[in-house]
């Protein structure tokens, strides 16, 4: 993979990483027809400053572990709400994603804001997909798996090694973010994520 902070001419430097032409027409292809919960999601994510980005994709991130980690996974709820947060990362991914030329050369990358927080966030959203991809899909879709883990141990390593670095993001509270997200998207993941608990609790 190539990765690297870009910087033209008088621009804001940016976080440029190489993704797979296959990986990238797949997340294209998945953020075609979002459900109802992933453009809630994204509608927010396209309109907010930085620092609240990264809090969406942490949610994001959270929320998908809550169902991998449920005792009850293979429940079709469960299963229902993985792919609606699956259709919600490729919609983050599908928009950050653009296809640059090189020496007559066309690549796809995910460009960004060059922060480590960000990259740190992206480092969470590519690990947590592509651990689901690898044990849990079948054919292509599982040997993205280990593509997508590869993609997020690159981010990491490039926040160790000070590619990313630290700007001074300022995150917002827990009430402020809650605030700016607005009711309704709130408490329709906190709903959606409740599933898990309430087949948990139905088991015992």
């Amino acid at each position: 993979m190539r990765s690297k902070p870009n910087a033209g001419q008088n621009a804001t430097p940016m976080l440029q990483v190489a993704i797979p032409d296959e990986i990238a027409a797949h997340f294209r292809e998945l953020a075609r027809r979002p459900n109802e919960l992933a453009k809630m999601w994204f509608d927010k994510y396209v309109v907010t400053p930085t620092a609240y980005r990264y809090c969406i994709m942490k949610s994001v991130y959270v929320s998908y572990m809550r169902f991998n980690l449920s005792d009850e996974f293979r429940h079709p709820l469960l299963n229902a709400n993985i792919e609606k947060l699956n259709q919600t990362i490729a919609l983050i991914i599908a928009h950050n994603l653009k296809d640059i030329e090189s020496d007559g050369k066309k690549s796809t990358y995910l460009v960004d804001v060059c922060d480590a927080k960000i990259a740190d966030a992206w480092s969470y959203i590519f690990d947590v997909i592509g651990m689901h991809y690898e044990v849990f899909k079948t054919g292509k879709l599982n040997s993205f798996g280990m593509k997508l883990l590869e993609l997020s141990m690159e981010f990491s390593a490039g926040i160790h090694s000070g590619k990313y670095p630290d700007t001074g993001l300022q995150i917002p509270s827990r009430d402020e973010y809650h605030n700016w997200m607005g009711q309704d998207l709130f408490f329709g993941a906190e709903r959606a994520m409740a599933v898990s608990s309430i087949l948990n609790r139905n088991r015992n």
